[in-house]
């Protein structure tokens, strides 16, 4: 949706205005941006098309809401500073830090899952703030370039894996341990993936972060940070939310693919309810593309 210029504008503009205008400013930046680039635009009309079930006209308005919230997001990500932060995880983690505390106790280890939906950083860090060693698998940006801004802005205090031949390692050892892995499983990982069915069309996931719950035994624990109504005009809000964890039945593959199926049902409320809000700006379904 954003090119490289498009993030450092967006960067920019967070940096020299204050917090209190500046998401309304990233806000409208983003929507003028949406229409700049034309096979992003019209992949995320296609996936909005099959979560809403709304084509133009009506869709139209949702899919600058898309370019708009992902700005904002940027700004809060690109550009807090330290008591920015503070701020948005304060504000953030009040009802889930209980909830996650529950379904996770501390000394042992959990597989959560989350999309590219409203601030996914965000969320990480409101885990390493409750006191959880916390290991993160991300793909890095293909643009070298918006990879050293993202890279500046990720939070030292978490352990950042990017996917290869080292991640699935890298979070079996945090497992092990006892500790929280977490990443985005709206993006595969690499070649292995599984099937599901999300919002009425089947779709691929990626199989690891299922199997590493299923072969570790640890939960698995669907989580999001989504920007609330309150957010515009004015700062960016948000609240964390956690659902109950899935517990793996076994270690094979049945249970593998009943984590990934329970995994894509959450998903589906979540883009149901807040699709302006889910970053994937490459067309996510490809139907002939699954067997």
């Amino acid at each position: 949706m954003l090119r490289g210029l498009g993030f450092s504008l967006i960067r920019t503009i967070g940096r020299i205005l204050p917090p209190t205008i500046r998401s309304g400013a990233a806000w409208h930046i983003g929507c003028f941006l949406t229409g700049l680039h034309r096979r992003s635009r019209w992949a995320v009309a296609q996936n909005l098309l099959q979560i809403t079930g709304q084509g133009e006209p009506a869709g139209v308005p949702l899919l600058k809401q898309v370019g708009g919230h992902f700005a904002c997001y940027l700004t809060d990500f690109l550009c807090g500073d330290d008591t920015e932060r503070a701020r948005l995880i304060a504000t953030a983690g009040q009802e889930a830090r209980s909830r996650f505390e529950q379904a996770v106790p501390h000394g042992r280890g959990a597989m959560v899952v989350t999309a590219h939906l409203g601030h996914w950083e965000l969320g990480a860090e409101l885990i390493a703030h409750w006191g959880y060693p916390v290991t993160v698998v991300f793909q890095p940006h293909p643009s070298p370039t918006v990879e050293r801004l993202f890279a500046a802005a990720r939070s030292p205090w978490i352990r950042w894996v990017p996917v290869g031949a080292q991640a699935a390692w890298a979070a079996w050892q945090a497992l092990k341990a006892g500790q929280v892995v977490a990443t985005a499983a709206d993006r595969l990982w690499g070649d292995a993936s599984i099937s599901v069915s999300l919002c009425g069309a089947p779709a691929r996931l990626p199989r690891g972060p299922f199997a590493l719950a299923a072969r570790g035994g640890v939960p698995l624990v669907c989580a999001f940070v989504l920007r609330t109504e309150k957010s515009m005009p004015g700062r960016n809000r948000y609240v964390g939310i956690v659902e109950p964890p899935l517990v793996p039945s076994g270690q094979g593959p049945q249970a593998i693919q009943e984590l990934a199926n329970g995994f894509a049902a959450i998903l589906e409320r979540y883009l149901q309810r807040y699709p302006e809000q889910w970053y994937v700006f490459e067309p996510f379904w490809n139907i002939r593309g699954v067997g």
